[in-house]
């Protein structure tokens, strides 16, 4: 279908204005590309003219929004005037009428409305999938970012800013914005850029920080399903603040910990005084793997900062990392004895069994140091020194028994050479005697 004279002579004069945000309608696509199409009506006019013109712009900013509609989760359930208001159906200038709500680039406030408009319908978008929560632009505005959006800040944040605009993508899909693997990326796109931030007091360190984390290591490195992101802590829409900030997003993972720390000396005091019972001793976005002694090297670093020298709970902290700490070096001496036999060819399967009995022990250790009770932090610092002890005395036992047989073979080897010496020499007188005067 051609466009009319008078809707040409509009292009040329709004080129300017039709950038990015303007979704290409999916009538064509799905012309080229027969498809499925949902039974219920679409949220926006069945047939839509808008991609007839677009798809002969040479403009990129008018011709590739339309193009990266295609692979979207949108391509089939809205056209252009879904998200840009107008008239999708109208194949004349009247396609771009204020007056219908035509927006060529949408404010952050006018996005998030319009996603709202298909995102918190339930009736609507329960017919493209079923498991979609519908509660997002309530979240969004309950945010620190959709707040800002409400009081006018420009560079606020909007649904395109994490999302994109006219290619997006779902979560699930790798190459989202909001895959596990780019939601750091996504956050640090505004968060890491210290002219974006400035005029606020939000440090621009924290993609960094946790890009080296514990937690960064097991999403970018080992790809641990459950290990959080940026959003599994603040939130994705909404901050989880009725879920008690920070700490309570730690307990939502780390329930054991947090039942122990429940049962400790600190847990009233940290409320009396309003410390987050988590971030006080392990950090926020930094945070590092614990290495078996309160979560700190040497014994009592991060302990230091309020139990000192001369302080009377001092000698009790002590005695806590202490007990922590041996344990650890207990079973970090006989995985490295253990380690050296393997790389020596000499495997004991028994010994595999007792280093497992070990680890399992010092993750119950990691829990127990959190109710900061020496008795019970003993108890669980022995059952990983013992089973530690076994596997390091049957190491050394079997390094041992591998000496000995090597010995033996280097006192056997005289014997042995003798033995064919004489038998050599018998063979000979053998040999001369067969072969002498008969």
């Amino acid at each position: 279908m051609r466009c009319s004279a008078d809707l040409a002579a509009f292009r040329l004069s709004a080129t300017a204005l039709l950038l990015a945000l303007g979704l290409g309608g999916a009538t064509a696509y799905a012309q080229a590309h027969p498809v499925a199409q949902p039974a219920a009506p679409l949220r926006t006019p069945a047939v839509e003219t808008c991609v007839n013109c677009h798809a002969v712009q040479q403009d990129a900013r008018l011709h590739d929004p339309m193009e990266r509609l295609r692979g979207s989760v949108h391509a089939h359930a809205i056209g252009c005037s879904g998200c840009h208001g107008g008239r999708g159906n109208e194949p004349t200038a009247q396609a771009h009428d204020p007056e219908a709500g035509f927006v060529p680039r949408p404010d952050a406030a006018t996005i998030a409305n319009r996603c709202g408009s298909c995102h918190a319908d339930a009736r609507f978008i329960r017919r493209f999938r079923e498991d979609l929560p519908t509660d997002q632009l309530a979240l969004y505005y309950s945010d620190a970012h959709g707040r800002a959006v409400a009081e006018g800040n420009a560079s606020a944040p909007s649904c395109l800013d994490c999302h994109g605009s006219h290619d997006i993508q779902s979560p699930s899909d790798p190459s989202s914005r909001v895959a596990r693997r780019h939601v750091h990326e996504t956050c640090g796109r505004c968060h890491a850029d210290p002219a974006h931030m400035a005029g606020t007091r939000l440090p621009t360190n924290q993609m960094e920080l946790w890009t080296h984390s514990v937690h960064g290591v097991a999403v970018l490195e080992h790809g641990n399903p459950r290990a959080p992101t940026c959003a599994g802590c603040h939130g994705a829409h909404g901050e989880y603040r009725d879920a008690g900030g920070p700490e309570g997003r730690c307990r939502q993972c780390h329930t054991d910990e947090a039942a122990a720390f429940d049962r400790s000396p600190h847990a009233a005091a940290y409320r009396r005084l309003g410390f987050s019972g988590c971030v006080a001793c392990h950090g926020s976005h930094d945070i590092q793997r614990a290495n078996g002694a309160l979560g700190t090297v040497g014994g009592m670093g991060v302990c230091r900062r309020c139990h000192g020298e001369g302080r009377s709970s001092y000698d009790l902290a002590r005695g806590i990392a202490g007990d922590a700490e041996d344990a650890r070096q207990s079973l970090a001496a006989a995985r490295s004895e253990v380690q050296a036999l393997e790389r020596d060819g000499l495997r004991v399967p028994a010994l595999n069994g007792m280093l497992e009995e070990a680890e399992q022990a010092d993750v119950q250790l990691r829990v127990a140091v959190h109710a900061l009770d020496a008795t019970v932090t003993r108890a669980a610092a022995a059952a990983v020194r013992e089973p530690a002890q076994r596997a390091r005395t049957l190491a050394r036992s079997t390094r041992d028994r591998d000496r000995r047989s090597r010995h033996m073979w280097l006192l056997a080897v005289p014997v042995l050479g003798l033995f064919i010496a004489l038998a050599a020499l018998k063979l000979r007188a053998v040999e001369r005697a067969k072969g002498g005067p008969g």
